[in-house]
This record gives structure tokens, C-alpha cells and sequence, in this order.
């Protein structure tokens, strides 16, 4: 299995950290941090192998992640739930 990781810059001038794994099925996992943010990609249409230039593509023309506003987790939330 290929796995690659390296730094590019975005179109908006910044850093971005990519990496790439192909997985035993013939299925690649993908992901990008970018302003300490991390999203990874893993679904059966991104199909293995794929170039650097094609895994960038996919954060670049899908994923605007990276200007929502961050919206932490709280774990210690009152849950709601029905018993």
C-alpha cells in the first residue's frame, strides 16, 4: 500500500499538510489540516491511485472547512436522550 504526506500552499496563500493511504480494497483515505484544522475523507467513489495534484483538487474545489466558524465539542453537555 502507498502512502505519501507533504505541504502545499493553498490558493488563499496558506499552508496545508496532505496525506494519502491506499487502503487493502482499492479505496484511498485522504486528508488536509490547514489553520490547525484536520478533515479527512474516506468513501468508496475516491478510488485508488491518485497523484498528489488529484488529492489537493479534492480539498480545494469541495471543501470550504476551513472558513466555517470552529464550533468546539462539549463533552460534558446534559444529553437529552430518551431512556
Amino acid at each position: 500500500m502507498k502512502e505519501d504526506t507533504w505541504n502545499a500552499i493553498s490558493t488563499d496563500g496558506r499552508i496545508v499538510k496532505y496525506a494519502y493511504k491506499e487502503l487493502s480494497d482499492g479505496v484511498a483515505g485522504i486528508s488536509a489540516k490547514k489553520n490547525g484544522r484536520f478533515l479527512m475523507i474516506l468513501q468508496r467513489s475516491i478510488r485508488a491511485p491518485l497523484t498528489r495534484k488529484q488529492v489537493e483538487a479534492v480539498f480545494e474545489q469541495t471543501c470550504e472547512w476551513c472558513h466555517r466558524p470552529f464550533e468546539p465539542f462539549n463533552f460534558h453537555a446534559k444529553k437529552d436522550w430518551p431512556s
